[in-house]
Parts: structure tokens; sequence; C-alpha cells
């Protein structure tokens, strides 16, 4: 069963180094644009990655009460407001948020959870201001151009994972003994899910050839493996086929797509087979707990003790967080018991996140999360491009995955990963809005004179 013990990070002796090099390779991205959003970006996600991998000393609590981890988050927020420009998808990106964010603070305000509500809130206000500024740079430098800047800093994450394997640094994960090797991070779901943040950079990256394209995403792959999360190695599955998917059938003449798309698409379920074949002790349970139905959910001290091993625990999980949610009196059914405030009743983090939000926020903050979900999925379905816009609807379906049985929202890794799809999604739409009304009102004869000459 999950919870949220940690691994031990990586020695300082091998750490440090890693951080320097960190830092110089932001640098010299950081070089190759004058844009200051990119730059932003560059160097927020970097932080994130040291932090991460230093966790044994960036968890720990500050004179503040707060640990210097969720210190950094609120100062990256904080900081990037001042980045952005208000008209290059702002309103877009926070009108989706504000629903949740001021449940968020009711719930703080109602339950007296201060410190949990304002890690919380600084969260969701890091993801507004990351994705609005990874629109603002995509329309400055174009996205391609953006994620092959990224994509130096988001290999860093599978180079910490290489050192740390000789090095014996890994996490006992899963109760059949299997072993997780995640880089001397924290977790295996944030270490994967922003291997997943990876791939989003990678599969964006239409400047890359399709031969350096197609090594990193293997590169990816076998990282999540070795991570050995299975909700990130199910989760990646849309956004991976897709991308491979456009991205081998892209490269042949338009007369020759049909056939090499069924043969590319059959190949590539082919490998999906062979995958789950391979790795079949890992997922065989997935069928039995689809068995139960609506029967997963069931009143806690009921439950057998084959159904509290089923996914590794999660269904029994689940059913405490909703069942907590049940019994409560009229103002916590609306509003929760208090951001993040699971600590204070639970011994595990719901691995759900409608679960959590039902049990924190009630059913307001379960309703604002799903607003938050279709508005972004629906700004992605405005993408001009069909291999862009299914791309991305294919990143918020692997998202989706996540959130039923982990909880990215409740990670700035998982943040990271959202905001890279929804910031890319609002480019494209704002830019589709541009194109159209270029179409609907015709250039005068001056432009036009402008334009011929």
């Amino acid at each position: 069963m999950d919870g949220v013990e940690s691994v031990r990070a990586l020695p300082l002796w091998a750490g440090f180094p890693l951080a320097i090099l960190a830092v110089i390779v932001a640098t010299i991205q950081a070089r190759k644009t004058e844009d200051g959003a990119t730059r932003f970006i560059i160097f927020a996600l970097t932080l994130r990655i040291i932090l991460s991998g230093m966790h044994d000393l960036t968890f720990k609590s500050s004179p503040l009460g707060l640990s210097w981890n969720a210190l950094a988050t609120i100062l990256v927020a904080g900081s990037g407001l001042l980045v952005i420009r208000r008209k290059v998808g702002f309103s877009l990106i926070v009108g989706a948020a504000t629903p949740l964010l001021l449940v968020m603070l009711i719930s703080t305000l109602i339950n007296a959870t201060f410190a949990s509500g304002l890690s919380a809130i600084a969260k969701t206000c890091y993801f507004v201001v990351l994705a609005t500024l990874v629109a603002q740079s995509a329309k400055a430098i174009t996205p391609s151009r953006l994620c092959a800047l990224l994509l130096p800093i988001m290999i860093l994450p599978l180079i910490y994972q290489i050192v740390a394997i000789p090095l014996g640094v890994v996490k006992a994960g899963e109760s059949d003994g299997s072993a997780s090797y995640i880089g001397g991070f924290n977790h295996e779901a944030g270490f994967s899910v922003l291997l997943l943040a990876s791939l989003t950079v990678t599969c964006f990256a239409d400047t890359l050839k399709v031969s350096a394209k197609t090594g990193m995403i293997a590169w990816c792959l076998v990282a999540l493996f070795l991570a050995n999360y299975r909700t990130s190695i199910v989760a990646v599955g849309p956004l991976v086929l897709t991308s491979v998917f456009y991205m081998f059938v892209g490269a042949f003449h338009p007369r020759q797509r049909i056939l090499m798309g069924v043969m590319v698409f059959g190949s590539l379920i082919a490998a999906f087979l062979i995958v789950v074949i391979l790795a079949g002790d890992r997922f065989s349970d997935l069928g039995t707990a689809l068995s139960y139905g609506t029967d997963i959910i069931q009143r806690p001290g009921t439950v057998t003790e084959e159904y509290r091993r089923l996914l590794s625990g999660r269904p029994a999980i689940w059913s405490e967080y909703v069942y907590g949610w049940v019994d409560a009196d009229l103002i916590r059914k609306a509003v929760g018991f208090g951001p993040e405030s699971w600590t204070q009743y639970f011994g595990f983090y719901a691995h759900n996140t409608l679960a959590s939000a039902l049990f924190e926020e009630g059913v307001l903050g379960f309703g604002a999360t799903v607003i938050l979900w279709i508005i972004n999925l629906l700004i992605a379905t405005r993408t001009a491009s069909r291999s862009d816009r299914l791309r991305l609807v294919a990143a918020q379906f692997s998202f989706f995955i996540l959130n039923m049985a982990t909880m990215p929202m409740w990670m700035i890794e998982g943040m990271i990963f959202y905001a890279l799809m929804v910031g890319l999604s609002v480019y494209y739409a704002k830019a589709r809005l541009i194109d159209k009304r270029r179409v609907s009102f015709p250039a005068t004869r001056f432009q036009q004179t402008v334009s011929a000459g």
C-alpha cells in the first residue's frame, strides 16, 4: 500500500554536483532566449528538480512553519506574477481555476486549517502562473522552440535516476518486493509524474529529428518502468500512443498516410500487449478491480482482506475518504474538512483527486475540480491543427487517469505536467481565434498594398 513515506535522498556528495549541473544547464538554456517568460519557466522547473532531489533538507520545516519546499512554491508563484502579461491567456486560465481557489479559501477559513490551506492554494496559484507563462512563452518564441529549450532541463530527472541506481538509492515500493528507482526523489508518484512532464515536452518539441524524439520517448518510458509506479505507466498510454502515431505518420506523403497509419497503430497496439504480458503480475488485479463496478467503494469495517490488497489498497483508501464525507455534517458536506487536512484523519493520502476533493473541500470542491478539468479540456479541443489538438487532448486524458489513482494536483510535479499542457492549449486556442478574426475582417486596401509590396 502506498503511503507518503519517502526514500532517502542522494548523498550530499552526489546531490550537490547534480544541483550545480542543473544550474549550469538552466543558465545555458536561458542565455539562448531573450524572452523573460521562457527564462522564468526554465529556472522555475530547475528549482523544483533541485528541491525534489534534496528533499532530506528542503522538506523540513522552516522557522515560518511551512517547509522550505512550500516556501519556494509560494515564492515562484508570487514572483511569476511580475512576469505575466495579462493579455496572453491569464484571464482564461485563472477563470477556470477561480471556483476551486474560492472553495479552498472558504474551506480553509471555516475549518481554520491555515497552514495546509495556504499550501493547497499556493499549489493552484503555481499552476495558474506557470500555465500562463507557458502560453506567453509559446506566443513569443513558438511552442516547438519553447519545448526544445526546456528539454535539457527535463532530462535532469533521468540523469538523477541513472546516478541513483549504482548508489543503491532505491525504494521498495510495493508489497510484492518490487523496487522503485526514483533518483533519490521524495516519492515514486512525484518522480514518475515529472517524467510525464518530460514526455510532454519531448512530444511537442517538433523541431527535433524523428530519431532524437524517438530515443527520448524510449528513454522516458524505460525510466517510468524503473520508477515502477503503475498509475503513471498506465496514464502515459494516451499521450505516447497519440504522439508516436502522428510523429511517424506525418513523415510520409499524404497519399501514404492512411496505410502507414494502420501499420503504426497496429504496431503500437502490439507493443502495448507485449508490455502487458511482460508486466502481467504488476497489472493482474486491474481486471479484478473493474469487476467490482460501483461496489469498488465499500464502507470501512465491512471489507475483506482480499479487498484491502486490491490495487495496493487504493479502493480501501478511497472508501475511507468517501464515507468520511458521507458521515460528515451538512457544512462539511458542502466545503469539506479543509484543504490537505487528511493528515489529521487518515494514515494515507487519498490516491484519488476527486475522493480527496470531496473530503477536503466538500461537494463544492468536487464540482470546482471537475469544472477546472472540463474547461481546460474544451480549450484543448479548440486547437486548429488536428495533430496538436489530439495530442493535447490525449495529454489531458493521461492527466485524468493519473487523478483516478494518485493525486498530481497535490504535488508540484503534477502541476508542472498540467501547466505545460494547459498553457500550450491556451496558446493554440487563442492563435486559432486570432486567425479566425483575420479571415472575418478582410485586409484594407492599404494593408493589401503593403503586403504586396
